[in-house]
């Protein structure tokens, strides 16, 4: 047999399930029991924090002589890194004044204050006397004590012949390169 609810009852058990609802709400929305975030929110601007176009920068060494140039056709930050792109790099690398080394690139990443940059896509080193021309995939470059290093291959060419190797260290100032493993070349006997 079924018993009949009746209005009192019923009265009753809509204000106990509104109470429970409300009681829920306060207790999801208050100040202390605020629902978790589903997602995590990101902890800086989504943008980048700056945009550069056509940028050129010098830096000196202590004596006040030229050191190293940068240019390149943009800088982009990327948010919440300590990085940012750059598009078409040209440098120059100088030692007491005179121009050693310029290097080229497609793109590159430059990270913190320019304690070093990744160049990548074409990379190339020419001597300012354009007798050696260096090639690679991808550079990794120390501004600071002038260094530059990669593991990719490396196509060395001058007057001469060529050289392959996987992987190089140079002295951007010294103009010294050691090449690390499979070297093979060829070289032309000067007469």
């Amino acid at each position: 047999m079924i018993k009949r609810i009746t209005n009192r009852q019923s009265n009753l058990l809509i204000i106990a399930t509104g109470g429970f609802v409300l009681l829920m709400f306060l207790l999801s929305y208050s100040e202390t029991g605020s629902p978790p975030h589903l997602t995590a929110q990101p902890s800086g601007p989504a943008y980048p924090e700056f945009y550069i176009a056509k940028s050129y920068t010098k830096r000196f060494d202590k004596q006040g002589q030229l050191d190293s140039t940068v240019g390149s056709e943009s800088i982009i930050d990327i948010p919440n890194t300590d990085t940012a792109r750059i598009q078409m790099p040209v440098m120059h690398t100088y030692s007491k004044g005179q121009q050693r080394w310029q290097i080229t690139a497609l793109t590159g990443l430059i990270y913190g204050h320019g304690e070093h940059l990744e160049l990548e896509q074409r990379v190339t080193l020419s001597s300012a006397d354009g007798s050696t021309t260096m090639k690679t995939p991808a550079l990794k470059i120390y501004p600071k004590p002038k260094q530059a290093e990669t593991d990719t291959p490396v196509t060395i060419t001058s007057p001469h012949g060529f050289t392959r190797s996987k992987g190089i260290r140079a002295d951007l100032a010294s103009k010294e390169v050691f090449l690390p493993s499979t070297v093979r070349g060829q070289y032309h006997a000067i007469q």
